[in-house]
């Protein structure tokens, strides 16, 4: 699925997203494009931005906002505790109750961070992060886990494997807020090196 960088016209955030194939000719005919709007939670008019090198002034890269951070857990009460200690941290904070769910966010948003549970009924965060190597590489090495289960060798050996962060459960929220800070500026040391590498 091809993806733009666009800016939505009503409250002017600036990020990319990924649109289908008629939506995706429209912007760049310069035809806006009705998409929802993470920021603004309604469908809004969006517009073709064209994409610049990361770190060029003005770039759709340029931290314009918080980062962002989508949280997967089937567990409402821990979604809800999480958010309001995310965005207490000024963390711009999402959260789905799935991993279905989270995927189709994933798909129309971008976030910074995507902190999943490792166990949920049927598509648990195992598969997920499966799903992402697969098929959303780009969020590859923006993925954290939270866990309760700190005895199971199969949690243990999928957490080694995946070279993930993960925090236990109960949070430390003093533990991850510094996992969250060093992935993102793991992520921001891989964005640099790709553009220094030359192509």
């Amino acid at each position: 699925m091809p993806f733009a960088w666009a800016e939505c016209e009503w409250c002017h955030s600036k990020r990319r997203s990924y649109f289908n194939k008629e939506q995706h000719e429209r912007l760049v005919r310069g035809e806006p494009s009705y998409h929802p709007c993470v920021f603004c939670l309604v469908a809004t008019p969006w517009t073709w931005i064209e994409p610049r090198a990361p770190g060029q002034a003005g770039s759709p890269e340029a931290p314009l906002r918080p980062p962002s951070v989508l949280l997967i857990d089937d567990d409402e009460q821990i979604l809800s505790v999480l958010s309001r200690a995310l965005g207490g941290k000024d963390f711009f904070v999402d959260a789905a109750d799935s991993a279905r769910e989270a995927l189709i966010k994933m798909v129309n948003e971008n976030f910074d961070i995507v902190l999943s549970d490792v166990h949920m009924p049927g598509f648990d965060g195992k598969k997920l992060f499966h799903f992402i190597q697969e098929y959303l590489p780009e969020y590859r090495k923006r993925v954290m886990f939270l866990t309760a289960d700190t005895e199971s060798s199969q949690t243990r050996d999928f957490l080694q494997q995946s070279g993930c962060p993960f925090v236990f459960k109960p949070v430390d929220f003093g533990e991850l807020f510094r996992a969250i800070e060093q992935r993102l500026a793991e992520a921001d040391a891989d964005t640099e090196t790709d553009t220094e590498t030359p192509g």
